[in-house]
């Protein structure tokens, strides 16, 4: 338990980072309503606690370390039973921020991105329905947790799509109405304004020398 959700949380940042790294001068976020925010952080809060029973599962079960290891005194069943429950109230949660985003006129890269979490998430919870029915084969529960990185990949990857708050930019600057210029809330020279098309232009015009 100890190594595997810090491992998902290396992973969460490792996207953010990612995504970061190419994003455009202008990007293109959701700037969701406080209510949608809510349900985008609500839905991050349940993602960790699934994460967390989980764990619990596989830390109860036959699976976790070598054979000598002690498992945890604690009822398979009922642990399964709160790993479920929680997996449908994630889903629920899903499906809320999915009318939150088609409400706010999400851009295309956002809806697909959320298209991927729930087809990532539905697949890994049906291989856990598989994988408890059958008795839990080592082999399918490798899989499950092979599958709950890349459920929190796909949702890290969403998140950074949607988590800017309304009126703000990528960099956190206040973003003017009627324009795609931004400003920083110091007052820095906008990342869109003619100095910077200038340096886009001259580092073009080398590419194409060199």
């Amino acid at each position: 338990m100890l190594h595997f959700l810090p491992s998902m949380l290396l992973i969460w940042f490792a996207v953010q980072l990612v995504v970061a790294v190419f994003l455009p001068d202008d990007p293109q976020r959701v700037a969701l309503s406080p209510p949608g925010r809510a349900v985008a952080t609500a839905g991050v809060v349940t993602l960790g606690l699934l994460l967390t029973a989980g764990t619990l599962v596989t830390a109860a079960g036959p699976h976790a370390g070598d054979p000598a290891t002690p498992r945890l005194d604690l009822p398979v069943q009922a642990l399964a039973g709160l790993h479920s429950v929680l997996l449908v109230l994630y889903l629920v949660l899903l499906a809320a921020l999915g009318v939150v985003l088609r409400l706010s006129s999400a851009p295309l890269r956002a809806r697909r991105r959320f298209v991927l979490l729930v087809a990532v998430v539905a697949a890994q919870g049906a291989l856990g329905s598989v994988q408890y029915a059958v008795g839990v084969p080592e082999v399918l529960v490798l899989l499950h947790v092979l599958g709950a990185a890349a459920v929190v990949a796909a949702a890290s990857l969403l998140w950074a799509s949607i988590a800017v708050p309304v009126g703000q930019d990528a960099d956190g600057g206040q973003t003017d109405s009627g324009t795609s210029a931004t400003r920083s809330v110091r007052g820095a020279p906008a990342r869109n304004g003619p100095m910077s098309s200038r340096r886009r232009t001259n580092f073009s015009d080398s590419r194409k020398a060199v």
